[in-house]
């Protein structure tokens, strides 16, 4: 009879949102994985690696993918939520609409492992993020009881997100002709 240890499953390590906000970067450390879900294969619907409440932050139809044995490419679908928590806040526990959980029994050494990783993580900011591209439509002109419409919804880079627009009005000066 030969006994042997079990083998420890990877561990979480770190989760990055990409540069361009439409995916994070999940990856692991230790032993790795055979890179295939429960299923068997290599890319499988988020559900099988991540609890019910993570899976309603990452949009509809989100796509999680082995890009190798200790890097998992999740891919957000449109309506995605998920915010990043900024390196420099300090907090080491998991943000609710911030944080990856991953399902128990998901992600082991191989599909027939007895242990499994476990816990969550917070996702980080892009170490370098795409910068919004802002148009903004507006009249050249308008009259002192006019009212004024911008329009900025041509703008792009809010990473398949909604952009916030914020306007602020500063107060004229006398024989100010800008505003």
């Amino acid at each position: 009879v030969i006994l042997r240890g079990r083998t420890t499953p990877p561990t979480l390590e770190d989760a990055v949102f990409s540069a361009s906000g439409r995916a994070i970067l999940l990856s692991f450390s230790g032993n790795n994985t055979d890179g295939l879900f429960n299923n068997g294969k290599a890319e499988a619907e988020c559900a099988i690696a991540f609890e019910n409440h993570t899976v309603s932050l990452l949009g509809t139809d989100p796509v999680c993918q082995w890009s190798d044995p200790l890097l998992m490419l999740i891919t957000l679908g449109p309506g995605s939520v998920i915010l990043p928590v900024f390196e420099n806040d300090g907090n080491t526990s998991c943000l609710g609409g911030a944080s990856l959980t991953l399902r128990n029994d998901s992600v082991k050494t191989n599909r027939n492992a007895i242990l499994f990783s476990y816990g969550c993580i917070n996702v980080k900011a892009p170490r370098t993020a795409e910068s919004p591209m802002v148009i903004l439509i507006s009249p050249t002109k308008i009259g002192i009881c006019d009212d004024l419409r911008l329009d900025a919804s041509s703008s792009s880079g809010g990473s398949g997100r909604p952009m916030n627009i914020t306007w602020t009005l500063r107060e004229a000066r006398e024989n100010d002709t800008n505003v």
